[in-house]
């Protein structure tokens, strides 16, 4: 009897001041944009550590909200060019002790010998392209299966698109659920 499984974590580094902050006030980015009365999209830069406020103005406003100082929420490091264009995001692999899983049976997984020669893009390609074209280009942004590999915040795609923001996020959700549905996820099963 199986006791735990192997699971992919797929981990974006985020700024623990900031998304601290806005998860005891219950907020969102977006939501702390409003507060300060900037763009979501440049705060959001904040939140991935892609960008620091700039204009001691802001900085100013920033730290007045939280009641931290400057130094704390944006150490120096933070503005150094090098870090701001690392990858900040990860794939961690582990077992899992299945009592901590959401579901109560696993199931059997196929063995395949050579996982790797799968060409992941190419499925993913192909299911995406069951999709309306505006939905594909709303996933593959949202999602950073772009060339750029950049996740896009809906306020970005709704510029990109000259639609709305609500509108993406309606887009969005409908491909989502397109994409749950089993003639598309079989093909992706074994991912």
């Amino acid at each position: 009897m199986r006791t735990s499984f192997a699971i992919a974590l797929k981990i974006k580094a985020k700024h623990g001041i900031l998304q601290k902050f806005i998860d005891e006030m219950n907020w969102t980015q977006s939501d702390f944009a409003r507060a300060l009365g900037l763009q979501q999209s440049i705060v959001g830069l904040w939140f991935n550590m892609q960008d620091y406020p700039r204009s001691p103005e802001t900085m100013e406003k920033v730290c007045r909200l939280i009641g931290k100082a400057p130094e704390e929420i944006f150490p120096k490091f933070l503005s150094d060019p090098k870090f701001l264009g690392m990858k900040k995001k990860w794939t961690l692999y582990r077992e899992v002790d299945l009592e901590f899983l959401p579901f109560n049976e696993v199931p059997e997984l196929e063995y395949t010998p050579d996982m790797d020669s799968f060409d992941v893009k190419d499925k993913i390609a192909k299911v995406l392209k069951t999709l309306s074209p505006k939905e594909e280009k709303v996933i593959r942004m949202r999602f950073g299966l772009t060339d750029e590999e950049t996740e896009h915040t809906l306020e970005e795609i709704a510029k990109k698109l000259i639609i709305s923001r609500e509108r993406v996020r309606q887009i969005e959700q409908e491909a989502i659920r397109k994409l749950q549905h089993s003639s598309r996820s079989r093909i992706l099963e074994c991912l």
